[in-house]
């Protein structure tokens, strides 16, 4: 399976622009409206990579980040020349689709019925130090599919999707301490047609355009470092405790994974 990625990444200004909106501090949508006006030739990466000169004190102990345009000239990934950087109106277009998904979830969390799990539900699960499997990231363990299958799953918050490595690994599967995950030896597991909703809604969340194999929704995401990964998008169930497991949960079920993971 051949796949074409391409990333739409959402700019600073957007995610500034929320958080003056919102303030993370619940759902009230009509209430405590704030803006934050810029040019928006700000938005699309400058011609040349210019590195801000400052004359710093010998007191002066103040770390300091350096923010580039994810397709600028100053972008480790502008050397990749296999990567598309979207045009202006790509980006523009991305971005409010983003916005649009964003406000929906907020005003209705249970949109089109995306879950089993209650928006007041919650449930307590222990995090472990990701060392054990190569990680320096945080993992969970949890079971997925019937019978259940112990997955160690990387918390990951900047991103919309979940998946994992799945046979038969059409292209290429990295090495896992696990045994990877096949949906063929589960009862509860279900593909995602190409023609419903939630396979379009993968557009806002990945801000990669799914595509469809023999009437099956197909994702792609990928991440800062180039990692990526693309397979079928599916339907299961997850346990997260022995008496907690929910049904219909959407994820991504890896044939291509390549990248550090």
């Amino acid at each position: 399976m051949k796949c074409f990625l391409y990333a739409h990444f959402l700019c600073l200004w957007l995610l500034f622009s929320l958080e003056k909106s919102y303030g993370f501090e619940g759902r009230k949508i009509a209430e405590n409206h704030h803006s934050h006006t810029i040019e928006v030739s700000s938005l699309f990466p400058s011609t040349s990579c210019k590195s801000p000169t400052k004359v710093r004190s010998n007191n002066d102990t103040k770390a300091s980040l350096k923010v580039v345009h994810k397709h600028g000239p100053c972008s480790k990934l502008n050397q990749d020349k296999t990567i598309a950087a979207p045009t202006p109106t790509q980006i523009l277009l991305q971005d409010q689709s983003r916005v649009k998904s964003i406000h929906s979830r907020l005003s209705n969390p249970k949109t089109s019925g995306e879950n089993d799990v209650k928006v007041i539900d919650a449930t307590t699960i222990p995090a472990k130090d990701g060392s054990v499997v190569g990680s320096g990231s945080y993992i969970v363990t949890v079971g997925l599919g019937t019978p259940q299958k112990e997955l160690s799953l990387i918390f990951d918050t900047g991103s919309d999707i979940t998946w994992t490595q799945c046979q038969p690994c059409a292209t290429i599967c990295y090495k896992q301490m696990e045994q990877i995950f096949d949906p063929s030896q589960s009862t509860s597991y279900t593909n995602i047609s190409c023609s419903s909703s939630i396979c379009s809604s993968l557009t806002s969340a990945t801000g990669i355009t799914p595509g469809c194999a023999s009437s099956t929704c197909v994702y792609g995401i990928q991440y800062g470092d180039s990692s990526f990964s693309v397979g079928f998008f599916g339907a299961e169930k997850l346990t997260l405790t022995p008496t907690e497991a929910f049904n219909n949960i959407y994820f991504g079920c890896g044939q291509d994974n390549q990248g550090l993971f």
